[in-house]
């Protein structure tokens, strides 16, 4: 089998889930006016000021969340596009109640180095965030929908220890209404493409495979696929390729295994 010519596996533009959180901006009103001259040209962050946060209404009851517009054109030695949101605050919802949360997804990804950051623009203001971050938000951003999206770093004033721990204490909550659970793992690096392609097919293999004791045609099936042939190098499993997904530095996160419920993964 050659692993390379597998067919690609599906983005999240093709996810149902992801593409009914997405909203058009024109079906907004509070989005209408990031229509208007504000995006008619490059914009100068030195002409900015830095984001200062508003305190909740509540602590323990309360959540920030990030509206995720299309992105910005900033001026400068050289010109670049970055992302842009807004703010807005939700309550979290009493035991039976509808929650506001059904249509926002939570973020789950690695914070990565504190001293290398990136802007972004929040209400109008620049706003730091690592560069982790700042890569799934330029993957998540679109020109013509929003997406209410919970992040951590940004959502929660990491400034102000009160609020801090009372959010913290709610993030479990926060993970298990969010309607989608997006982890961001990284972009494409190390031939994660092929490997994508191969974990895709076992694990599309294995989910065909009848109920029950089928243990035999398991070791059957991964008896063919991890055989090698070596006069043609594209047919070997894509061993070390697969293997470098897994140590990414996602998977050692203490948060993951509250945020794998509904999780998406989410890549380039």
């Amino acid at each position: 089998m050659n692993w390379h010519n597998l067919p690609t596996v599906s983005s999240l533009e093709h996810d149902d889930s992801y593409n009914s959180l997405r909203v058009s901006i024109d079906e907004i009103p509070l989005f209408e006016a990031t229509q208007d001259s504000d995006y008619t040209g490059p914009m100068k962050l030195s002409s900015l000021k830095q984001y200062q946060y508003s305190a909740l209404p509540d602590n323990h009851n309360w959540i920030r969340v990030l509206c995720l517009e299309r992105p910005r054109e900033v001026s400068g030695s050289n010109q670049k596009v970055i992302p842009c949101a807004k703010i807005m605050c939700l309550p979290l919802p009493t035991e039976g109640e509808v929650s506001a949360l059904s249509h926002v997804a939570a973020l789950s990804y690695v914070w990565g180095n504190p001293s290398k950051t990136c802007p972004i623009i929040i209400d109008e203001c620049v706003f730091w965030v690592t560069e982790s971050l700042n890569a799934a938000l330029e993957r998540l951003q679109e020109y013509d929908r929003i997406l209410l999206l919970w992040v951590d770093a940004v959502c929660i004033n990491q400034a102000d220890l009160e609020e801090k721990s009372a959010q913290v204490q709610q993030m479990d909550k926060i993970y298990g209404m969010a309607q989608l659970v997006l982890g961001w793992i990284g972009p494409a690096a190390d031939g994660s493409d092929v490997a994508l392609k191969a974990l895709n097919y076992v694990g599309k293999a294995c989910h065909d495979m009848p109920d029950g004791p089928a243990l035999e045609e398991r070791r059957q099936f991964f008896d063919e696929i991890l055989s090698k042939d070596p006069s043609v190098l594209e047919t070997e499993f894509p061993t070390a390729q697969v293997a470098a997904i897994f140590i990414r530095p996602w998977w050692t996160r203490i948060w993951v295994c509250q945020a794998v419920k509904n999780l998406c993964i989410c890549r380039r």
